[in-house]
């Protein structure tokens, strides 16, 4: 029997292109417009539409929260938005039983119908912020502050979407500080990475082999500072 995996994934915050059809109103008694919006155009789904008609939920940033976090590109944008992410198989048959399942669940003889389950490695809730200051000192020198923290929600790292092959929720604080030169030609960087000490799972799997429900996994680099010279010929 050949195995269909249709996967549903619905992203609550869609990064979509916007074009905005105003027309101008004349308040009475004064000379000001004030602008009102007749209907949003989104191309979230490669063609125009109305964005009433888009079965996708929108976040739409102002210029001024655009230009307070000093975005200059579209990628910078997915990384200030929260995403939801619903990804589930809309069909498995024959797919391996989940951790615990029993016969009342469909599990037999250590296959199940997967249909409905969430997938592994595809956390519900995921975000980051991220923050870049620039500040010259005199005609000689710049400082430089850059920080980024990032959540992930749980995530399963296994299909059988047991717990304990599974990365709980956690929150990433990553920092650097830098003095250079205006001509770029020195610097010397601060950098600290997960400085929270996060405990963090990149990989993780059962090991029956070594028997009392072992597992063996793999562990993200922890809490890590770094003080980098730099000079440029």
């Amino acid at each position: 029997m050949n195995r269909t995996l249709p996967m549903l994934a619905f992203s609550l915050a869609g990064i979509v292109g916007l074009s905005v059809d105003v027309h101008a109103q004349q308040n009475d008694g004064s000379s000001a417009d004030s602008l009102a919006i007749d209907e949003v155009i989104v191309t979230a789904q490669k063609r125009p539409e109305s964005l009433q008609d888009v079965p996708i939920s929108v976040s739409v940033l102002s210029g001024d929260f655009i230009d307070s976090m000093n975005i200059n590109r579209f990628d910078e944008l997915q990384t200030n938005v929260p995403t939801y992410l619903d990804a589930k198989y809309l069909d498995y048959p024959d797919g391996q039983c989940l951790f615990g399942a029993t016969e009342a669940d469909g599990c037999m003889n250590g296959t199940m119908n997967l249909a409905g389950v969430q997938l592994e490695r595809a956390p519900e809730w995921s975000g980051s912020l991220s923050l870049d200051f620039e500040q010259s000192l005199g005609e000689t020198a710049i400082l430089s502050l850059n920080g980024s923290l990032t959540y992930t929600d749980r995530t399963y790292l296994q299909p059988d979407l047991d717990a304990n092959d599974s990365a709980p929720g956690h929150t990433l604080l990553n920092a650097r500080v830098s003095l250079g030169s205006s001509d770029n030609r020195m610097e010397l960087a601060l950098l600290g990475k997960n400085l929270t000490d996060e405990l963090v799972k990149n990989f993780s799997i059962d090991t029956p082999f070594f028997g009392g429900g072992a597992h063996t996994a793999s562990i993200a680099a922890r809490r890590t500072v770094q003080l980098i010279g730099t000079y440029r010929w």
